[in-house]
């Protein structure tokens, strides 16, 4: 036997060496004082060391990395207790990942490690499947398991190009979950990673997914929605500026109906690339109190519902505006300059939501804007605000405010209708404004209210 076990931290440690298969070691001190119910799991090279309540220690040799079948259930080494699990830096995970095992006696889908582990407390990888085409979600099998108020961290990891973490703790009880310095590969993937983590109430996203093309569609799409939480904070720093899609990216997240504080930052990523998508990327949160998104890289083609039925059930009323920092209550702050040059769809981008008052600059700087139902069924809206150059022109306001009962002002000084189809003559259902202000509190309003246009308002 080439190595030997050592206690560094909270787990043990294989140290560099060979192993034979199953071989155990005595380490008859590794188990004073600790708790039955501490696993500690660290890969070391080609090695996996478990510590098992019930048994003596032992390291198996892994040397192709393709027989790693499932750590819980029957005969496996983690019991059904809370446990933590760590996985420290291997270098045979760098060439591509691990080739799960395929289960024995014919049974359905791959044997994966943590398949079944529903009582995983802690989970922290560090440095692992830093290699070309990697694959979390077969590699760790997370999804759908974990403690509830358990916690993962990732960090240094799935580095290499078209690394792919989709699903990788889809519907996990995780609590709370730290991504940092990983997926920054081209290519790479977190598509539905965390999507349906329900009871997660605070998420630190910082410094991945800047490879090009990253993926986020749906990344941490409904989470947040458990009725038991109070409150939550998630965190999205320095990552997803690879121009990769933000496709429904927190999509139904926060919205569980006990949060009476749910706040979003989403910061340092504005020098970054415009997503490919963000349709639907912040639509749903309903019980959103407060948000920075002033660090969201430039408005890509596809906008719409983008912030579609956000706050529409906050505990607080909620205002759009630009610029400032920090994530208070009360507030939607969007990038001071947000550069909107590129946007085309920016159909329902505003729908339901809760928001008091809007107020946007620059619009108006792209050409052939759709704001289709731009603002539709906004009950609380009272005022909107779209300024700045008006350089660019509107395709249609087909319903943009259709349903907003309490809407007393609003300035539209900031877009041009001139390069709108039709003529100033036209009307009716297939008008490019037909419907605009249906329901609106311009309509059915008794108060005064006041509507601004500018010079760029030539067809009306």
């Amino acid at each position: 036997m080439a190595g030997k076990a050592r206690v560094e931290g909270d787990a043990l440690r294989c140290a560099e060496g060979t192993f034979q298969i199953a071989q155990r070691i005595n380490v008859p001190d590794v188990q004073k004082g600790r708790s039955r119910s501490h696993i500690g799991i660290v890969f070391q090279h080609s090695l996996i060391f478990t510590m098992c309540n019930l048994g003596r220690p032992f390291c198996t040799s892994l040397p192709h990395v393709g027989n790693v079948g499932p750590l819980c259930g029957p005969g496996a080494p983690l019991p059904e207790s809370n446990v933590p699990v760590t996985f420290i830096r291997t270098s045979v995970w760098a060439r591509g990942g691990v080739r799960p095992s395929p289960p024995s006696g014919g049974g359905e889908g791959p044997q994966v490690p943590f398949s079944g582990c529903g009582s995983l407390s802690r989970v922290r990888l560090a440095s692992v499947l830093e290699g070309a085409l990697a694959r979390a979600g077969s590699a760790f099998a997370l999804a759908g398991w974990g403690a509830s108020g358990g916690e993962i961290a990732v960090s240094g990891s799935l580095l290499g190009d078209g690394a792919d973490a989709s699903s990788f703790a889809e519907g996990a009880g995780f609590a709370r979950v730290t991504v940092e310095d990983s997926l920054t590969g081209a290519g790479a993937s977190a598509r539905e990673a965390f999507s349906g983590c329900a009871r997660l109430s605070e998420l630190s996203f910082l410094r991945s997914a800047t490879g090009a093309g990253c993926d986020l569609t749906r990344a941490f799409s409904g989470c947040g929605t458990d009725g038991s939480l109070t409150g939550a904070a998630y965190r999205m720093d320095g990552s997803g500026s690879g121009g990769g899609s933000w496709e429904a990216l927190f999509e139904g997240s926060l919205s569980g109906e006990g949060l009476g504080s749910a706040v979003l930052s989403v910061a340092g990523g504005g020098a970054g690339a415009a997503p490919s998508s963000m349709s639907r990327a912040f639509s749903g949160m309903a019980r959103l109190t407060g948000a920075d998104l002033t660090g969201m890289p430039a408005a890509c083609r596809d906008v719409s519902r983008a912030f579609a039925g956000m706050s529409a059930e906050a505990a607080v009323d909620v205002a759009v505006s630009m610029g400032g920092s920090g994530a208070a209550a009360g507030a939607v702050k969007l990038p001071e300059r947000w550069d909107l040059t590129g946007a085309a769809d920016a159909s329902g981008i505003f729908a339901g939501a809760g928001f008091s008052s809007v107020e946007i600059s620059g619009l108006g700087a792209a050409s052939g804007l759709a704001l289709e139902e731009a603002f539709a069924g906004c009950a609380r809206l009272a005022r909107v605000s779209l300024t700045g150059s008006a350089s660019g022109h509107v395709a249609n306001l087909r319903g943009a405010f259709a349903g907003c009962g309490a809407l007393a002002s609003v300035d539209l000084s900031g877009i041009s209708t001139s390069g709108m189809g039709g003529s100033q003559a036209s009307y009716g259902e297939l008008s490019a404004m037909s419907g605009m202000w249906a329901g609106s509190g311009l309509v059915t309003g008794t108060g005064d209210a006041t509507v601004k246009v500018g010079a760029g308002w030539t067809k009306v």
